[in-house]
């Protein structure tokens, strides 16, 4: 399953990012498309800020089911685990991921306020 999907990833990249010396098959992509495409490159992430992004989101869920049950509180449950997983405390989200994660926040608070008109 592996070496299926590294295959298909090697050849949509061979698709979209051409070799230096374009051949015929990657003419339909100009100079100009490949070097914007390149700037864009996307970075993998470790598998240690996976592990610790999906931790988070596991403990998340516990959490706000855990609050939910105790004092009818979900969201304290988020907010207890955002502190200790963000750089209040613990600081084990990468900077990135946090910023993410309160664009994601504001988004869904635009939806909830925009749900109630």
């Amino acid at each position: 399953m592996r070496t299926l999907f590294l295959e298909l990833m090697t050849l949509a990249t061979s698709y979209c990012f051409p070799p230096s010396s374009p051949s015929k098959t990657h003419s339909r992509l100009s100079p100009a498309f490949h070097h914007v495409m390149m700037q864009f490159a996307y970075p993998s992430p470790s598998t240690s800020d996976l592990l610790t992004f999906f931790a988070y989101l596991w403990l998340l869920n516990l959490s706000r089911q855990f609050f939910q049950r105790v004092l009818g509180a979900g969201l304290l449950g988020d907010v207890a685990i955002g502190i200790i997983f963000g750089s209040p405390l613990a600081g084990w989200l990468d900077e990135g991921w946090q910023s993410t994660l309160v664009v994601l926040g504001y988004l869904g608070l635009l939806l909830i306020v925009l749900e109630g008109d």
